[in-house]
């Protein structure tokens, strides 16, 4: 039989041994203490209240106020509570044993520590069985709230809760190894006192901010703005990083995907080139349902209507399929190349507000081809002051003679300028260049790099007018002679 008292005590404690209601060089000795051990006033006179402790510490009675901090190897006037059982519902029970009712740490700290010279760390459990019977298990089920830790304020009259972390059964346990949970995390907003769920990690380890039901691994939703990256180092950017591991050729890496309420109006999609290192873009635009808009692949090359661009910027589609407008009075498109040998661009657009459309030599300022507004196709003004040593000089008009006339269909081509076999349905009237060539390579022209790409019509025109003026002169002859 274990005894409570001075050392060496071989009987109960009685009144008489606590005349102040205190213990002072007590010993509690291992083993368990019944109640028949302790004198039947001692409850009333004693309870243990406020024992004083060489750690600051103080071992309150079930349910009392314990103040300072207690470790394992507590001592309490060099007294070792460290195997010290108790049989009722004390707020202190020995090393590795279970502690029952409510205990309130008044005005303190709760520190674990573990000196351990391995990997285990310290533990905080929060159990539970749906067996009303202590020790007794019966399963839990979906929803059961296993454990919180709830953080309250005082408003001046009461404490009220500020925040709230949960753990939660998420799903269907079963015996074995099979406990879904979740945690919840809760706070409460400006003029509540309840706490509101704000994020869940569920079973599956999907993260819901603002959703209590994930559909994906981070869910979030609002009814504001509900992402931002800022940083705040000077001339650093922020970053949006979407990695994947994409091994196939042509595969979709990343998606980035806009809907409205069910439908999706808008993707961006990150595919994979032909290496795994090269990568390409896809944009999709929404008229009622998905759709492809836009596609720039790995080297650049902007595709609208096509998928496989083959030009720096290929536009594919029926109709018209391009509109270049301003509210200034030219509007138009540049086109300039720049090669080793040559310098080739023309302006095409609008020149004046009466509906006047020109082609203009890159660099100058004469319009050598027009089209009016009542759709008439003419050459330039050629006005005088863009010219520089004018003088009359013989012209041979033989080219004009000499050169065939011929009806013909043109060939259609492919996407990569490729002739086919198809043909224009409409019949054209022209010459051949390689034949024009062989007469005077003044009338034809060639690409940058020499070769032969067609007639140059325009330079028939003075020698047209050359012609008629010499017939002209030779009908008027034939007339007075």
């Amino acid at each position: 039989m274990a005894y409570m008292g001075r050392p060496g005590a071989t009987a109960p404690l009685t009144t008489a041994d606590i005349p102040d209601n205190s213990i002072t060089g007590a010993k509690i000795v291992a083993g368990t203490i019944e109640a028949s051990d302790v004198a039947a006033d001692m409850a009333t006179q004693a309870e243990l209240d406020t024992v004083s402790t060489v750690a600051s510490a103080a071992l309150p009675k079930a349910g009392g106020a314990m103040t300072g901090a207690i470790t394992t190897n507590s001592t309490f006037d060099g007294v070792d509570v460290a195997a010290c059982n108790t049989t009722a519902s004390a707020a202190l029970p020995k090393a590795g044993g279970t502690m029952t009712g409510t205990t309130t740490l008044q005005d303190s700290h709760l520190k674990i520590l573990t000196n351990s010279a391995d990997a285990d760390d310290s533990n905080v459990w929060f159990q539970k069985s749906r067996h009303a019977t202590d020790g007794s298990h019966t399963i839990v089920q979906d929803n059961d709230d296993l454990g919180s830790i709830i953080w309250d304020g005082s408003d001046g009259d009461s404490f009220e809760s500020a925040a709230k972390i949960i753990g939660r059964i998420d799903g269907s346990p079963s015996a074995g190894s099979d406990m879904p949970g979740s945690l919840e995390f809760q706070t409460s907003g400006e003029g509540s006192a309840s706490p509101t769920t704000r994020m869940v990690i569920n079973s599956s380890g999907k993260v819901g901010i603002g959703t209590t039901a994930p559909d994906d691994l981070l869910h979030i939703k609002s009814t504001q703005g509900i992402s931002r990256i800022e940083s705040t180092t000077a001339d650093a950017s922020t970053q949006l990083i979407l990695e994947t591991n994409t091994t196939s050729a042509e595969a979709t890496a990343s998606v980035i995907r806009a809907y409205n309420g069910a439908s999706e109006i808008g993707r961006i999609a990150f595919k994979r080139g032909a290496d795994a290192a090269d990568g390409e873009i896809d944009f999709y635009t929404a008229n009622d349902s998905l759709s492809h808009a836009m596609h720039i692949d790995q080297n650049g090359n902007v595709g609208i209507g096509t998928e496989a661009p083959t030009f720096p910027f290929h536009v594919k589609g029926a109709g018209t399929i391009c509109r270049v407008e301003s509210t200034n009075t030219f509007s138009g498109v540049n086109f300039k190349s720049t090669t080793t040998d040559h310098n080739f661009g023309y302006s095409l657009g609008l020149l004046y507000a009466t509906g006047v459309h020109g082609v203009t030599p890159y660099g100058g300022n004469i319009t050598t081809m027009y089209i009016s507004d009542s759709h008439v196709m003419g050459t330039s003004t050629s006005l005088r002051e863009a010219k520089a040593n004018i003088g009359v000089v013989p012209i041979n008009t033989d080219i004009v003679y000499d050169t065939e006339i011929l009806s013909f269909n043109y060939r259609l081509t492919d996407d990569e300028r490729n002739y086919t076999d198809e043909v224009d349905e409409f019949l054209s009237v022209g010459a051949i260049a390689e034949d024009v060539e062989l007469l005077d390579p003044n009338f034809v022209y060639y690409d940058k790099d020499g070769n032969l790409k067609g007639i140059k019509y325009e330079r028939y025109v003075p020698y047209l007018v050359k012609a008629i003026q010499e017939l002209s002169a030779k009908v008027t002859a034939l007339e007075n002679a």
